[in-house]
């Protein structure tokens, strides 16, 4: 066999070698970002369970109406287990969000730092009235594995 067919042959398994590293799903550009797995609930879950996996999502959808003052505000977690992302996200129902008494949803996020169990409860209330029950709660046990 001559050098001429030897470096041929190279030159094939390195073509060969880019090409399958280029159909790779990220292009072959590098490590691609990990994708969040993200677990959707509404107030239709209450008092129902969740499973998450380390690095999970939770997202918490529940109506409300902060225009009346009333916002959902956790009362209950273990945050070595789930923390909260950022703070509750307000979405009107319509596109005339500043007038008082339209409602809306409001979103939570959290995320499954680490394995074990732990129940979310939240109170829809107005955070200065004190010794005053909230008008609505939601409950949700995350088991995260």
């Amino acid at each position: 066999m001559s050098w001429i067919s030897i470096g041929r042959i190279g030159m094939a398994i390195v073509v060969l070698i880019l090409g399958v590293v280029g159909c790779s799903p990220d292009g072959g550009g590098g490590a691609a970002e990990p994708e969040m797995d993200e677990v959707n609930v509404t107030g239709s879950d209450n008092g129902g369970q969740v499973e998450l996996a380390v690095g999970n999502v939770l997202i918490v959808t529940l109506e409300s109406n902060p225009t009346t003052g009333y916002s959902w505000q956790i009362s209950q977690i273990d945050d070595g287990v789930l923390r909260q992302e950022g703070s509750p996200q307000y979405i009107p129902d319509s596109p005339d969000s500043d007038k008082v008494g339209l409602g809306g949803v409001e979103i939570l996020r959290f995320k499954a730092l680490a394995t074990g169990e732990t129940d979310v409860q939240l109170i829809h209330h107005r955070p200065w009235e004190e010794d005053v029950e909230p008008i609505e709660t939601f409950s949700l046990q995350v088991i995260v594995r």
